[in-house]
């Protein structure tokens, strides 16, 4: 798979010397560092990597000059790699120097292309996917935000432990008389 680590500006070299440190390699580019891998290599970025402000994997690039020609181009991407099951998508879309550049019709088509080619699995469920496309110079990059999915596990688990903390801190587990003190100073 393409991936994309993004890299805030100016720190393009940082995420690559990161990411060679976590045996990835990568190339830099500006704005990020891209990169060829499989699905460890997407988990070992996201939680090896502290540079980088997320992680892309790229699902196609192609020139589009029309909205028709949008929509046809992400149906025909291999969307069923990615998304298994019925979920909630959020696209969001930006457009620079391109004949497309209304970003609210583009993340329509965008979203019409993803449920022309998956149906009923591209809407209706809880597990929200992060779709981005930039377009600039009529060259649409269609991408998954892999740290919004990897974010969302690992947050989940971080709530469930602060909610037994703070219950534990407060007492609230069943059999305890009295609330654990937290060691101040």
């Amino acid at each position: 798979m393409r991936l994309f680590a993004v890299a805030a500006p100016g720190l393009e070299a940082v995420v690559a010397a990161e990411l060679r440190a976590l045996g990835l390699g990568g190339v830099e580019v500006p704005g990020g560092v891209e990169l060829e891998g499989d699905r460890e290599a997407i988990w070992r970025a996201n939680l090896g990597s502290r540079a980088a402000t997320r992680i892309l994997v790229r699902v196609g690039e192609q020139k589009v000059a029309d909205f028709a020609r949008l929509r046809r181009f992400v149906a025909g991407l291999p969307w069923e790699r990615f998304i298994g099951g019925p979920v909630a998508l959020d696209v969001q879309a930006s457009a620079r120097k391109s004949r497309l550049y209304h970003t609210g019709a583009i993340a329509e088509r965008v979203r019409g292309g993803i449920e022309d080619r998956l149906g009923s699995k591209a809407s209706g469920g809880d597990a929200p996917v992060r779709v981005l496309v930039r377009i600039e110079h009529d060259l649409a990059t269609v991408s998954i935000d892999a740290s919004a999915v990897w974010s969302r596990v690992v947050m989940s688990s971080i709530t469930a432990d602060l909610r037994a903390i703070c219950a534990l801190s407060a007492g609230a587990l069943v059999g305890m008389a009295v609330p654990l003190r937290l060691a101040s100073g």
